[in-house]
């Protein structure tokens, strides 16, 4: 009985960090299963937002606009459900059908009205009829320019608009319709609108989350083992960083934290960038022969790799965007936490197993082809003025998604067929009493001027009718009731032509000058609106991150080596890098948008750790070819495992996970194969002077 306990103490002695990590881990497990939760709505990148807050407590005029027009108007989002018929919609056979489907939807608990041309009002003089008799669709309904956004010219594509109610999960409702549409596959049924959107970005960060992480591990294993040919490293290497995400997942949600778009990456990051410190510390036991000495000489590289990467997310802290300060934080916290783990628990369970790492042979590299190499990566720089200036800054939601997936095709036929995407609402307000006939004329004149402004494809609201007869018959018209919430209050509904999203800024300046010509208190919202602002602040954001990052990490690398001229050595393949990155957005066309403004920050604090442990090692043994034939081969082995991990994003249907993958990997590429070639060469002059 003593021996056996002895043995239990021997043991647990021999692997306590291992053992306490392990629980830990469970506890985080339950904690992450229990509070865990994704949120992908735009408003995660408004200045202001914090997680857990409500919209309308968000100090931003462009979501409170919004706000204040659906509380006036008691509904939400709209969804809009795109029917294709081989002939037409005049066909009595599929008008049925559309009948059956609206009535059903009519039934939905999340659903306010319906909008379509089965219900829309035919209004001739006072008169109000319908555009539907005895089973047929009256084909004047094609000349009716209220109808336009409901019924293409051909009568070959039918929207139904789905009001929702207030207060409803819009996900849920388009998993609830995508189902039910199912019995409706001859119409080729697409959803479109914001909730579409939200519902299928969710989709995209559940795989992010759990599907996408898998494939990174099993492509990264594969590639340190080959390396260290130690499948024990091997899976130490990914266990310790997906162990330290739970950690860092546990105490996020622990305090109200929900992932979005850009936290949802964490998992990756902490996956790809952390496994290559185990990777170093596995090489270094292999070059000592021992494991104590490995930890004291390996140390102090990994721990400054780790602290510089950090700091290149920890630049985003000066960013006002929340978004990008919880990734910085999430990521880094990580970082640390890995090293951690590392030297305690990963201490304890690496050894020399006897079989020693694949070294490559490093080539040193010949002094002519640095030298070339480097001055042609200079004259590629003297790009970067002309590339920074053709690179299209902004996103919108429509942007993130591939031409495959169900929301880009319906975005398709809503422009091809329509013209337009989703509306700017403006809601008109009569302060000193109802709206009267004379107003309704006003309103037609303002609706005219605004169809005439560039980048608006059409205006709803109709001016067919007097507004106080109109807001009569709202009460049993619920195409109506949408555009008239009282005797004072009326919102239009301003279709954005695709070209006119591309200049909001300017286009919403004009609409606001043709209604300050009336004596109407006026608010204009739209979730369009949210994305550019949100646009807006990208720019400042990229600047803000990049200076940060530059002058902390040097400041990290002139801590370390105290010398000047050394420090800015080191800092050159950043400087290169940071550069072709801006280089490579303009040449494959890629925005300066949510997902690629983190790109630079985060491939400075990459790309400063093979510089780091190249310069480390070139001073510890005097010659930095020496160096890179002791350290080299982590390093490749390290760019590798990153690539391998990062091009798995590459198959996602989601564009913005895409765009995040092709940079990195192009600026992982090209920074790897310039701290090799070419810093090597510059240390060697530099150690020689």
């Amino acid at each position: 009985m003593l021996m056996r306990f002895s043995k239990i103490k021997s043991l647990f002695l021999r692997y306590k960090y291992t053992i306490i990590f392990s629980i830990l881990s469970l506890i985080s497990i339950l904690i992450v299963l229990k509070l865990g939760s994704l949120f992908t709505g735009p408003e995660v990148f408004l200045p202001g937002y914090k997680p857990g807050i409500k919209l309308e407590e968000i100090e931003d005029e462009t979501v409170r606009n919004l706000i204040e027009i659906e509380r006036r108007f008691g509904d939400r989002l709209s969804v809009m459900i795109i029917l294709k018929s081989e002939r037409s919609f005049f066909e009595q056979d599929s008008l049925k059908k559309v009948e059956q489907l609206q009535n059903d939807l009519k039934n939905f608990d999340e659903i306010k009205s319906v909008l379509s041309v089965l219900n829309i009002p035919k209004i001739r003089g006072i008169t109000v009829g319908n555009y539907l008799k005895n089973g047929e669709l009256d084909k004047d309904v094609l000349n009716d320019p209220n109808a336009s956004s409901l019924i293409s010219k051909d009568g070959k594509y039918l929207v139904l608009n789905c009001v929702l109610e207030m207060n409803v999960q819009s996900k849920e409702v388009v998993k609830k319709l995508k189902n039910y549409l199912k019995n409706f596959e001859e119409f080729s049924p697409l959803i479109f609108g914001e909730a579409a959107v939200d519902e299928e970005m969710f989709s995209e960060l559940l795989k992010q989350s759990f599907v996408y992480p898998i494939f990174m591990f099993v492509l990264i294993f594969l590639v340190f083992y080959f390396q260290t040919r130690s499948f024990r490293a091997s899976l130490v290497a990914l266990l310790i960083p997906l162990i330290a995400t739970l950690f860092v997942f546990a105490v996020f949600f622990l305090l109200g934290g929900a992932l979005n778009i850009l936290t949802v990456m964490v998992t990756s990051f902490l996956m790809i960038i952390g496994s290559a410190y185990t990777l170093h510390y596995y090489n270094a036991i292999h070059r000592s022969n021992d494991n104590n000495e490995a930890a004291k000489n390996i140390f102090v590289p990994i721990f400054f790799s780790m602290a510089t990467t950090a700091v290149g997310f920890l630049s985003f802290l000066f960013v006002k965007i929340s978004a990008f300060r919880e990734l910085g934080i999430m990521v880094s916290t990580g970082l640390f936490l890995i090293v951690v783990l590392l030297f305690t628990s990963g201490k304890e369970l690496l050894k020399n197993n006897g079989k020693k790492p694949r070294t490559f042979e490093m080539i040193v590299p010949n002094q002519k082809i640095s030298k070339l190499f480097f001055w042609m990566a200079i004259l590629v720089i003297l790009l970067f003025p002309f590339a920074v200036k053709g690179i299209n800054i902004g996103a919108d939601n429509i942007s993130y998604f591939s031409k495959k997936s169900d929301v880009r095709k319906a975005y398709e036929v809503m422009k091809e067929q329509f013209g337009f995407r989703e509306p700017v609402f403006i809601m008109l307000e009569k302060e000193d009493g109802n709206f009267t006939a004379e107003d309704t004329k006003k309103l037609e004149t303002m609706k005219r001027e605004l169809e005439n402004l560039e980048g608006l494809a059409k205006v709803d609201f109709p001016t067919e009718i007097p507004i106080p007869i109109a807001y009569l018959l709202s009460r049993n018209q619920e195409f109506l009731k949408y555009f008239i919430a009282s005797g004072n209050t009326i919102r239009m509904m301003a279709y954005i032509s695709e070209e006119g999203f591309k200049n909001l800024g300017k286009i919403i300046p004009r609409i606001e000058g043709v209604i300050k010509n009336y004596d109407y208190r006026y608010l204009i919202a739209g979730t369009s609106l949210i994305w550019d602002k949100i646009n807006s602040e990208i720019l400042i954001s990229q600047f803000q991150s990049l200076i940060a990052a530059g002058l902390l990490i040097f400041g990290m690398i002139y801590a370390i080596f105290r010398k000047l001229k050394f420090s800015l050595v080191i800092m050159i393949p950043l400087a290169f890098t940071v550069s072709m990155n801006f280089i490579f957005m303009y040449l494959f066309k890629l925005n300066l948008e949510i997902s690629t403004a983190i790109i630079s920050s985060i491939l400075m604090g990459l790309i400063i750790d093979y510089s780091i442990h190249l310069s480390y090692d070139s001073k510890k043994v005097g010659d930095p070819y020496l160096a890179l034939k002791r350290v080299g081969t982590a390093i490749l082995a390290n760019a590798l495992g990153l690539i391998a991990g990062f091009s798995v994003l590459l198959f996602s249907t989601f564009a913005l996970f895409r765009n995040v993958s092709l940079l990195l990997i192009l600026g992982i590429s090209y920074g790897t194969a310039f701290t090799l070639i070419v810093e090597s060469w510059i240390l060697k002059k530099l150690l020689k002077a």
